[in-house]
């Protein structure tokens, strides 16, 4: 009864925060929607696990709309943010016992694997010769040959050959594999960094160092699956003139903008659990002890 009664304040708290937002614009339409409700629908998929995570985050979406329509309802956008919940909850049980070190690995091997992709797709596509003026003086794109080019260099050119502006989709594409993936390598970077930082100056009321890694992946990691099938869904549905550019030009943005507010959310998350986790008398009904502390090195 207690999981219900907390879980109902936050999502109180939730429905209330949601007065509270801003329309990012892209491509001419309100893009995305960044507010401050997910701080309080978050915390019970944490505190009590995914059930209580698809509940609160579902009725979040459901309720709020009612409440205050803002748009079309969809109702596979509801669904999408209750199985997020979900996710984050399951999410959370998967990494609040990992050594800090194991997170840390997974996220640098992760890193390496991406540039180590960028690595490989420039060199083939230099060797084929391919820059983003590669279609200037041909007039007819589609009858370069590709047979004899590389696997990369193959698709890049045979998407853009398809394409009423060849030479827009080339830059494109190419931007596909080289910004987008250095992006991610980069917001990698920046959470171990931000968490080398904080273990490093930071330490908890016993001396053991501070780190939000499991918290910041938590929150991250099921963010961007609901960003990626939110966009699919608001592209297929509501904003169609989103078909007419790649997936990933619509996405990435939205993708950044998500990473970047996530960031800022795992600190004022932090800070709630925190408070929640140190009364006495709810620690029997939490889904883990209280910390967000580092355990012993292993």
């Amino acid at each position: 009864m207690r999981r219900l009664v907390i879980s109902a304040m936050f999502l109180a708290m939730a429905l209330a925060m949601r007065y509270f937002a801003v329309y990012i614009p892209i491509f001419g339409v309100a893009g995305m929607r960044v507010g401050v409700s997910a701080i309080f629908s978050i915390p019970p998929a944490i505190l009590f696990g995914p059930v209580y995570g698809l509940m609160v985050s579902g009725l979040t979406d459901l309720l709020g709309h009612f409440i205050r329509p803002s748009g079309q309802w969809l109702p596979l956008m509801t669904i999408l943010l209750a199985t997020t919940g979900f996710l984050r909850g399951w999410f959370w049980i998967g990494v609040r016992n990992r050594s800090v070190k194991t997170l840390r690995i997974v996220v640098g091997a992760f890193a390496s694997f991406v540039l180590l992709f960028v690595v490989i797709a420039q060199t083939m596509l230099r060797s084929d010769g391919i820059t983003r003026a590669f279609f200037e003086g041909v007039e007819y794109p589609a009858s370069i040959i590709t047979a004899d080019m590389t696997i990369i260099g193959r698709m890049v050119i045979e998407r853009a050959q398809i394409s009423p502006t060849p030479h827009n989709m080339l830059a494109t594409t190419l931007n596909n594999f080289t910004l987008v993936p250095l992006i991610f390598v980069g917001l990698c970077l920046a959470l171990l960094v931000i968490d080398f930082l904080l273990s490093a100056y930071l330490t908890n009321e016993n001396g053991k160092p501070f780190t939000l890694m499991p918290l910041l992946l938590t929150m991250i990691i099921p963010g961007l699956y609901m960003n990626t099938l939110n966009t699919v869904i608001l592209r297929e549905t509501v904003w169609t003139s989103w078909q007419e550019v790649p997936f990933v030009v619509v996405w990435l943005p939205r993708a950044t903008t998500l990473v970047l507010t996530y960031i800022v959310y795992t600190y004022i998350v932090a800070v709630l659990l925190e408070a929640f986790t140190r009364q006495k008398f709810l620690q029997p009904i939490l889904l883990r002890k209280p910390t967000l502390v580092e355990a012993e090195e292993q």
